[in-house]
């Protein structure tokens, strides 16, 4: 049986798939109330949230993490755009997984931490446009470089690789740091 997905992880997937809690309701069957309510970690149905977690991997997401059964702890708990199982060939695009012309899922690390952008775009002294723009993958090397820093230092990793030649990168998403 699989396990039901923590809000957090939730709340990344629908920020990697660029969907409005409206547009994750109207995809899976569910409201958007019961959307916004397991993102907030206030209902855990186990039926809800399996619907969910379908919907997303469908999509072609994964989610990541592991239990520690004797403790209960979760542990690199997060969501990716699912990788090949191997580097993608020259014709990469069409290998039928997901491609990210970005390998950075700032949105996706904002989501993960629960965070707005004005709290964010305070804490690493940026204007809250600039921090628009990284979330929809403009590349401002400066500003992108301290905001990646700032969620690292948050405990959250970035993920994925990336095809130089064709720009291209696979398996992008975040997740919290494995407790080790």
């Amino acid at each position: 049986m699989k396990p039901q997905v923590p809000p957090d992880a939730l709340r990344a997937a629908r920020s990697l798939a660029g969907l409005s809690q409206s547009d994750a309701a109207s995809g899976s069957g569910l409201t958007r109330a019961w959307i916004s309510k397991m993102e907030a970690g206030k209902e855990r149905v186990l039926q809800a949230n399996l619907t969910l977690r379908s919907f997303y991997e469908d999509m072609g997401i994964e989610f990541l993490g592991t239990l520690d059964v004797g403790s209960g702890d979760l542990s690199g708990i997060g969501a990716r755009w699912r990788p090949p199982p191997g580097w993608p060939e020259p014709q990469s695009r069409n290998t039928g997984y997901h491609a990210e012309r970005n390998g950075v899922a700032f949105l996706a690390a904002r989501a993960l931490a629960g965070l707005d952008q004005l709290t964010v775009a305070r804490d690493v002294n940026l204007h809250k446009t600039v921090l628009a723009r990284l979330e929809t993958g403009s590349f401002e090397p400066d500003a992108g470089d301290r905001l990646r820093q700032y969620y690292e230092e948050t405990g959250i990793e970035f993920l994925g690789w990336g095809d130089v030649s064709e720009n291209l990168h696979y398996g992008v998403g975040v997740r919290w740091k494995p407790q080790r």
